[in-house]
Parts: C-alpha cells; structure tokens; sequence
C-alpha cells in the first residue's frame, strides 16, 4: 500500500495497467495480486495527490521463478532495561513470500544451533521489513547475545550476532528505616 503524509484523495500508477494478475486501487493506493509473467523487474511510477498537490515515487517489483531463502539482520537493540529488551532485527529478503521468524538468545553466542542457545522466542511470521522482539524476564546487569533466525519453504537464514547488557540494579528487598515509635 501507497501512503503519503498529508494522504493522499487518489493515487495513479505508471504504467497505467499493471501486468496480468496485479491490480491497483486508485482510491486507497494498494497494489496487490501474483503478478505473472518471466523473473525480472517490473519499474512503476506512482503519483499520490491531494488538493494542496502531487508527489511521484518510483516502485520496483521483483518477479522471482521461484521462492528463495530469505535474508535477515540483527538489525538494532531500541530500548534496554533493567530485565526487559526490545529489539528489532530487519528481514531484508522475504524470499517471495512469509516467513517463520525466532529469536534465539544467551549468555553465550550458540552461533546456528537452536540447541545451543539459552532461550529462544518465535516471533510468528513476517513480510520483507522490520522484526521486533520484546524480551522479557532477563537478568538485570548481564550480556546477552542473539540471533534472528528466519525461515520458508526454501529454506533458513541466521542473522549474524547481536550484543546487549540489561541495567544492572538490585533485586532484592528494599528496607526503609522511617524512625522509633513508642514500642521501638
């Protein structure tokens, strides 16, 4: 889908017929449908407008023969807390279509061995874009490492190695001292 800010009241497409099978909605902006047709790239020009004007962007579309192994990133650590981590690795080629997607993480990098790896999460599926991953229940002030893992019926594909250290804080009981009173 084709969006702008301020949106957009139509969108046009350029060529204005899409190869067979793909179709376009000028109202809402999305292009959907299996294009058909040999491997290669399809070039559109899309043109949003609205009364105030109009702005065009170029659409590449990759025509694969068949589906591919996907690509995936570590990708950026957001947010780190004392046991909390949002991350969010970024899957770069879906390979044609959805992917399985699991986060594997540690106190030590079990490289490309599920087996290997303290705790994993699966993260359910995604399209080409970004991955996030909320990490809960961490030991405060501790490394961790992890890997995106990311698969499709052709095949998997591992991130290379990420790093993070939660917050270091105590985690036991707080005591506060407020005075004596009459019985001590």
């Amino acid at each position: 889908q084709f969006r702008s800010v301020p949106p957009a009241t139509q969108y046009s497409l350029t060529p204005l017929t899409p190869p067979f099978g793909l179709n376009f909605n000028q109202a809402t902006g999305v292009l959907s449908g299996t294009p058909s047709g040999a491997p290669g790239q399809l070039v559109f020009t899309v043109t949003a407008s609205n009364p105030k004007g109009s702005s065009t962007s170029s659409l590449i579309v990759e025509l694969q023969a068949a589906v591919q192994v996907p690509t995936v990133s570590v990708g950026s650590v957001v947010a780190v807390g004392g046991v909390t981590a949002t991350l969010q690795g970024e899957l770069s080629d879906s390979g044609g279509v959805s992917n399985t997607v699991t986060i594997y993480y540690g106190d030590t990098d079990g490289v490309e061995t599920p087996s290997d790896w303290n705790h994993s999460l699966s993260l359910g599926s995604h399209d080409q874009g970004p991955v996030p991953a909320n990490l809960i229940s961490l030991n405060s002030g501790e490394t961790y490492y992890y890997r995106f893992s990311s698969t499709n019926s052709a095949g998997t594909d591992w991130s290379g190695v990420g790093t993070f250290t939660t917050l270091s804080f105590d985690q036991g009981v707080l005591r506060f001292h407020t005075g004596t009173n009459e019985v001590g």
